[in-house]
């Protein structure tokens, strides 16, 4: 449920963009945003002897040399440096420094020497220790290390200066309890870690005003959290907490508190010291049950309550008349009480996966209400006092036992959303026709034999999906809706469609799992289509008349029995995404190569033996799925996709991996499970991107040390070979706080 993690805070790393200098410009040009000048350089490939104090840019219509910019920001990530360049210490206006996505694991002692420094960004590269050097910056305010694995942040301790702190992600098992001393930070991140517990120390941080310390492995928040005076916001989600120090009621300035997914049975009754001011509380996925502490939160605007143990809800919810989101999906309720009604200001109200025998009464005073979700109920059907729901805007009814829609739901005029997904409906009311505004309409899963004639009614509708029922046709009259973007018809009975239906706006089209056999003529007169689903339908072959929808962008045609695919594939220039997964092909037409947009290619599960020599020319190919084919060898054009991100070649009858597989740098995901490898090449530790690998069920019986390298690897898995004991032990200890490693 997204919306309501919107307000938890920053997740940004603060990366700012800006014009980006293009590869093959002369001189680059400085910007300027509200007093500052930034140069962007990101990915340009500069080498690590470069002078960047006498590089020649363009500054406010004159040519001068970065060192004489004044307050300078600089963006130097993306450039696969190992080492930094020793003229950074040249640029003494430098203020803020990014250094993001390189290969860095220290830096030079001249940059020791930037007073100006204010902002340095250090994500995403190969630190294991945090760089003495950055010690010396004496003014530095912000500092950002996520993405690296560290295992001593030291050179942290006299930053006294610092009030933004970014250490999420890094692989920490403690925080040191120096933390206290650095009592300028504002905001401090420890998100992502394997903390398992906060040292007493942080209560000394007394303008901390934001913390998030969420998916950790914390047991219990120390008692001195009471004295950050000013922390308005706390973050601790996904840990292992059961209960709370009594002294959070001490938090004067607490505004939003999310502590979803814990183990909390109760809140304490200091909660209640915080009535004044907490406007946020988010407490799904734990066991609570009592309601006491939460009515006493007079000034709340967004509480959850999903996923706990609440049988009822007391008539005390009529003092938090500030409502206006409120989530108690998910709990053992049967009824809500009438004191709901007080909540005036209530917008979003969600009730799924509760098992309501009859629509709850409560509801119909709530005339504020905006978005409203039901689900698993019991009733069949919809009372007419829905219409009482004036300002609802957004309505859902899925996975329940509907069995018809009362015609005053058609008095709703400023609906824009319904969905009435799995339930046993067979018609809608033609007088949902008065909804001009409706724009999303999704039946699928009831008992509809033909689209319901009202639909066509409906002009503002940009989406359509009425899946997984019984229809055989597609009306002519459905032509009148000429917004419509979207339309899923997956999983009915289409055996043809007709060419009367003419939907020219129409962008994305799902036929998928239809008894189809042969790929529909009338498709191919949908040339705006950019997005085309037939996975499932028995085809054998696909017409050239193809060549015609020449706006495709992604083509599904998985799960089929095409046993080749036609050369005009190569003429639909704009495809980025081709999908042909379970069929039968034993090769793939050449034409391919012409697809120079193309992004993901996804052939596995067929009889491919070679892939053409010809692909060298799909270059930005970024995602290949060649499993469960029957490659002996690793094709060699692979070699050519230098923006490949995720290689699979599982289950396959490959018995070595190439070297050049090291010169893919880009690649963040390699599956070569299920094939016959006696080897993994060592230049595998070239990846430095990668950050799931997996080699399991082969004839491995060593890895390479070189793995070692892998600093963003998160997922490892090796299980089914033939490893030593002592190499699984020694697998175990490199990657205990980074990876999750299967063996």
């Amino acid at each position: 449920m997204s919306y309501i993690y919107r307000k938890y805070g920053p997740q940004w790393r603060g990366h700012r963009t800006w014009p980006s200098l293009k590869r093959g410009d002369q001189v680059p040009k400085v910007f300027e945003t509200r007093g500052d000048f930034h140069l962007d350089l990101r990915g340009q490939g500069l080498s690590e002897s470069v002078d960047l104090g006498m590089m020649r840019v363009s500054y406010l219509d004159n040519i001068v040399t970065l060192k004489e910019v004044p307050s300078l920001v600089l963006d130097l990530s993306r450039n696969d440096f190992k080492v930094l360049p020793k003229s950074i210490g040249s640029l003494e206006n430098l203020k803020e420094l990014h250094l993001e996505d390189n290969r860095l694991s220290d830096l030079p002692q001249e940059i020791g020497v930037l007073k100006n420094l204010k902002v340095l960004r250090l994500g995403d590269n190969e630190f294991t220790v945090v760089p003495e050097v950055i010690a010396h910056l004496s003014g530095i305010k912000t500092l950002d290390l996520t993405g690296n694995r560290l295992v001593d942040i030291d050179a942290l301790a006299s930053l006294f200066s610092l009030e933004l702190l970014f250490l999420t992600d890094t692989g920490l098992s403690e925080l040191p309890s120096f933390i206290g001393n650095l009592r300028g930070l504002t905001t401090l991140h420890l998100a992502k870690n394997y903390l398992e517990g906060l040292p007493s120390e942080i209560g000394n941080l007394s303008n901390l005003g934001y913390l998030d310390v969420s998916n950790n492995r914390l047991t219990e928040i120390p008692q001195e959290i009471g004295l950050l005076s000013k922390l308005s916001i706390l973050r601790a989600c996904n840990n292992r907490l059961k209960h709370l120090p009594d002294t959070i009621g001490q938090l004067s300035s607490l505004i939003m508190l999310a502590l979803d997914n814990n183990e909390l049975e109760e809140l304490p009754q200091s909660l209640v010291n915080l009535s004044d001011h907490l406007r946020s509380l988010f407490v799904p996925h734990n066991k609570l049950s009592s309601f006491v502490e939460i009515s006493h939160l007079i000034q709340l605007s967004e509480l959850s309550l999903a996923a706990n143990r609440f049988v009822e809800i007391p008539s005390s919810i009529r003092d938090l008349v500030h409502l206006h989101l409120l989530v108690l999906e998910d709990n053992p309720l049967t009824d809500l009480p009438v004191e709901i009604s007080a909540l005036t200001d209530l917008k979003l109200f969600s009730l799924k996966k509760i098992k309501f025998t009859h629509f709850p009464q409560a509801l119909y005073t709530l005339p504020s209400l905006e978005i409203l979700f039901l689900s698993n109920v019991y009733f069949t059907e919809l009372p007419p006092e829905i219409a009482l729901l004036r300002q609802l805007k957004i309505f859902a009814c899925t996975d329940s036992q509907l069995a018809s829609v009362c015609p005053e739901l058609g008095t709703l005029e400023n609906l824009t959303e319904l969905n009435f997904s799995y339930n046993n409906l067979k018609e809608l009311p033609q007088e949902l026709d008065t909804l001009k505004k409706l724009a999303y309409l999704q039946l699928d899963a009831n008992s509809f034999n033909e689209i319901p004639p009202v639909v066509s009614s409906l002009p503002a509708l940009t989406y359509f999906s009425c899946a997984y029922n019984s229809l055989h046709t597609i009306p002519s009259s459905l032509s009148k809706l000429r917004k419509l973007l979207w339309l899923d018809l997956a999983g009915n009975k289409f055996s043809d469609i007709s060419l009367e239906c003419k939907l020219d706006g129409l962008q994305s089209l799902s036929l998928s799992y239809n008894p189809l056999k042969e790929f529909p003529p009338a498709l191919c007169t949908y040339i705006n289509l950019e997005e085309l689903h037939l996975n499932g339908c028995s085809l054998e072959e696909i017409p050239d008349a193809i060549k015609n929808m020449t706006h495709l962008e992604k083509l599904f045609l998985d799960n089929n029995a095409l046993r080749f695919l036609p050369e005009s594939l190569g003429t639909l220039s704009s495809l980025r995404m081709l999908s042909v997964t379970r069929n039968s092909l034993s090769d793939l037409p050449k034409s391919l190569s012409l697809l120079t947009d193309l992004k993901d290619l996804y052939v596995g599960n067929n009889r491919l033996i070679a892939l053409p020599d010809e692909f060298a020319g799909l270059s930005h190919l970024r995602k290949l799925d060649l499993h469960a084919n029957k490659f002996t060898t690793v094709p060699a054009v692979i070699r050519y996709f230098q923006e490949l991100e995720s290689l699979d070649l599982s289950n396959n009858f490959l018995t070595e991996v190439p070297s050049f597989i090291g010169d893919l740098s880009m690649l963040e995901w390699l599956y070569l499970r299920g094939n016959n490898l006696l080897s993994v090449p060592r230049h595998i530790g070239k990846l430095f991107f990668l950050r799931s690998l997996d080699i399991s069920n082969n004839n491995l019986e060593e890895i390479p040390h070189e793995i070692v390298k892998l600093f963003n690897l998160k997922k490892l898995l090796i299980e089914d070979n033939r490893f030593k004991e002592e190499q699984i032990r020694d697998i175990g200890v490199i990657f205990k706080n980074g990876t999750e490693w299967i063996r």
